[in-house]
């Protein structure tokens, strides 16, 4: 009998993962945001929407047996003013889901930044360590581990040897998630230097600013005017 349970279980978890579009930020490694709730919202509603054409042609007894396309068409234009509500509803619930998570996110960050300068002291550190851990854990679970806004602390944070040593410990599958998460973060971390501007990295690795590069073409150009002239 429990073994019948777990299957149950497991089947109805992988139907919520696949109707409810979480697989999309796996597929997509992006984080939670306003594009990934419009994009899942139309999943969710084409879903639901195919399901109430279902159920209307499995409960009226005027249905014929065999579905034409002519009947098919004359049955999605009945049912169009549904789509827009069920979006509406699905929408309307996704967004209030993500600005809650993204609340408790952003308070549990100022509480941990407002502890550490309470109490600055090596004693804590263990435990803030934890803390920091149970940030990178909730972060990654409600998919805002890439966001822009926790996309540098959630790389800072997870940098520190004994955070990483305390999400390891405490983390289901932690080495894999750490790694998986680090990974996802860091590409997303690139990204946002991309569209911000130069890359560190580059420069330290070629020893050279642009900025200056562009001032020594100015001297150079300077200087062949003055032997010219």
């Amino acid at each position: 009998m429990r073994v019948i349970v777990e299957c149950i279980i497991t089947v109805w978890s992988a139907i919520v993962f696949i109707v409810s579009g979480e697989w999309m930020f796996a597929l997509a490694r992006r984080s939670n945001g306003g594009d990934m709730v419009l994009v899942r919202s139309l999943w969710i509603s084409s879903i639901l929407y195919i399901a109430v054409i279902l159920a209307k042609r499995w409960v009226d007894p005027r249905q014929l047996q065999e579905i034409s396309v002519y009947q098919l068409r004359y049955e999605i234009a009945q049912l169009f003013p549904w789509l827009g509500a069920i979006f509406a509803g699905v929408y309307a619930s996704l967004s209030a889901r993500y600005a809650s998570q993204w609340k408790y996110l952003a308070d549990l960050y100022n509480k941990i930044k407002e502890m550490q300068v309470r109490d600055a002291t090596t004693v804590k550190q263990k435990a803030m360590a934890e803390w920091k851990a149970g940030f990178l854990e909730d972060a990654q679970l409600l998919h805002l581990g890439m966001h822009r806004v926790f996309v540098s602390v959630v790389r800072a944070w997870g940098s520190e040897k004994e955070v990483e040593r305390q999400f390891l410990k405490h983390c289901p599958r932690g080495k894999r998630r750490y790694d998986a998460l680090m990974r996802d973060v860091e590409a997303a971390f690139v990204r946002q230097e991309g569209k911000f501007g130069y890359k560190d990295s580059l420069f330290q690795k070629r020893g050279q600013n642009p900025r200056r590069k562009s001032q020594r073409r100015k001297g150079l150009g300077r200087s062949r005017k003055l032997k010219g002239n």
